[in-house]
């Protein structure tokens, strides 16, 4: 004699009910702690962070690059997969895409402590550069293609000269 399923078949409409109960329910709860937003917030956040580093990792991973094929601006577009925006563009936030985090009447005067792996250097809206990190810069010039910025920057150089933006790429 085989062994006889005793069990009771579930009640697909009440598990349906029973699924969106707990799920208002939750959502209610979640939503008036404030857990919700918190939540995807942090989602977002980390999103960013991502993002971002993704971002620095193809900035350094362009390195060694000719000019030719990567000029300063090209080379901030195509690392953060945007379209092309010139240096004067990048200065005046690349259509909308970027904020200013900072602004200074040269390179030299810029606050150190307010920098963030893979904001844009932007030079008097001529020369553009990127921050990836530990006290590194990198830019394309006609001489060394995609490299390390070698700091400091020559004063009387008309690319490096004037007032300097930092630029962030929005989330």
């Amino acid at each position: 004699m085989g062994f006889k399923d005793r069990r009771q078949k579930p009640n697909k409409t009440r598990t349906i009910w029973t699924t969106v109960v707990a799920a208002i329910f939750l959502t209610l709860v979640a939503g008036s702690s404030g857990l919700w937003n918190e939540t995807h917030a942090s989602a977002r956040g980390n999103n960013a962070a991502n993002n971002r580093a993704e971002y620095v990792q193809r900035l350094i991973e362009l390195s060694g690059s000719p000019y030719l094929e990567l000029q300063c601006s090209t080379y901030i577009c195509v690392a953060k997969r945007h379209e092309k925006c010139t240096a004067a563009e990048i200065w005046e936030g690349c259509r909308g895409a970027m904020e200013i985090a900072q602004e200074a009447k040269d390179f030299a005067s810029l606050d150190e402590n307010k920098l963030q792996s893979g904001d844009v250097v932007v030079f008097n809206g001529i020369h553009v550069g990127a921050y990836v990190g530990n006290g590194v810069w990198m830019d394309a010039t006609p001489e060394r293609g995609v490299a390390e910025l070698k700091l400091p920057t020559n004063p009387f150089d008309p690319w490096y000269r004037g007032m300097v933006r930092i630029l962030r790429w929005k989330v």
